[in-house]
C-alpha cells in the first residue's frame, strides 16, 4: 500500500507540470478530487502556501485571497516525506491564519446559522506532551461571542471546548505524531452536537445543547493554528490543508460523501 501511495503521489506531482490544477485540488488532482469543488456545500479550500505581501492567502474554492494573517506561520516544504508543503507551528509563537471571505456576490458566507464541517489535514509534533493541561489550538473562533469554540489537542487527544467551558471534551483517542491525519470536525446546531472523525475512524460526538441554540450563528471569526484566547497555545505540528463545508457531514445521509473525501485526502497526504 505504501508503494502504491508513493507511486500515486509521484504521478500526481508530475502531472502538475503538464496541466493546470482544478480548484480544490492542491498542487495536483487525485481521481475524484476535482468533484469536491463542485459540491454545493463546499465553502472554502485552503492549502499551505506563502503569504502575499499583503498578508493574505489564496482560497482554491473561492478563487480569491480570502484568508489573512497578522503573524504568518513558517512554510515548510515536502513535509512528512510527502511532496506537499505545510505550515509549521511551534506550540508557543502566536502564528495564525484567519478566514475573511464572503460569497461570490459579496454576501456573507461566514459565520453561518446551523451546520458546518471543518476538515483539516495536519500532523502532531513528536514533542507534544502526553500529560498536563495545555490545549494546543488547531482551529477555533475568536471566543468573543457566546458560541465561540476551540478544537485542539490535550495530551495528544483531539478535544473541543466552547466559550465558558470548564474542560476540553475528548473527541479521539491518542494521536500518533509525525504523519498527516485527516481530521473532520462537524458542528450541528440542528442536532445540537459536535463530532469528530480522525483518519476515517468512527465518530465521537459531544452535546452542545447548553452552548448553542438553533437560531444562533457560530462565532464570526475562524482561526487555523491558533485562537484569539491566551488560554490556549498555538498548534504544535504541521497544517497541510483546510476545507470548510456548510453542512454537517456527521449524519448518516452523508456517509458516502464523507468516505470519498476521507479516502481522497488519505491517499493524497
Amino acid at each position: 500500500m505504501r508503494f502504491l501511495k508513493d507511486t500515486f503521489v509521484a504521478t500526481a506531482f508530475l502531472s502538475f507540470f503538464a496541466s493546470p490544477a482544478f480548484a480544490g485540488c492542491g498542487v495536483a488532482c487525485y481521481p475524484g478530487e476535482e468533484q469536491i469543488g463542485l459540491w454545493p456545500t463546499t465553502m472554502a479550500d485552503l492549502v499551505a502556501q506563502p503569504a502575499t505581501s499583503s498578508n493574505t492567502y489564496f482560497d482554491q474554492q473561492q478563487q480569491a485571497y480570502n484568508w489573512s494573517t497578522n503573524s504568518a506561520p513558517t512554510l515548510s516544504l515536502s513535509v512528512d516525506s510527502t511532496v506537499f508543503s505545510a505550515w509549521t507551528f511551534n506550540g508557543f509563537t502566536t502564528n495564525n491564519i484567519q478566514a475573511s471571505f464572503s460569497g461570490p456576490n459579496g454576501g456573507q458566507m461566514w459565520p453561518i446559522t446551523g451546520d458546518f464541517t471543518l476538515v483539516i489535514v495536519a500532523d502532531l509534533n513528536a514533542s507534544t506532551p502526553t500529560t498536563g493541561s495545555t490545549i494546543y489550538a488547531l482551529a477555533g473562533s475568536g471566543l468573543t461571542a457566546a458560541h465561540g469554540w476551540v478544537l485542539g489537542v490535550l495530551n495528544r487527544q483531539l478535544c473541543w471546548i466552547p466559550t465558558g467551558g470548564s474542560s476540553c471534551t475528548a473527541l479521539s483517542g491518542t494521536l500518533s505524531t509525525g504523519s498527516p491525519h485527516v481530521i473532520v470536525f462537524a458542528w450541528s446546531s440542528v442536532d445540537q452536537l459536535v463530532g469528530a472523525s480522525v483518519d476515517g475512524g468512527a465518530w465521537t460526538t459531544s452535546s452542545i445543547s447548553s452552548s448553542i441554540q438553533t437560531s444562533t450563528l457560530t462565532d464570526a471569526t475562524l482561526w487555523l493554528g491558533s485562537s484569539a484566547s491566551s488560554s490556549y497555545s498555538p498548534w504544535w505540528g504541521n497544517l497541510f490543508r483546510a476545507l470548510l463545508f456548510k453542512e454537517s457531514l456527521q449524519n448518516s445521509a452523508k456517509a458516502a460523501q464523507l468516505a470519498d473525501l476521507q479516502a481522497i485526502l488519505a491517499a493524497k497526504y
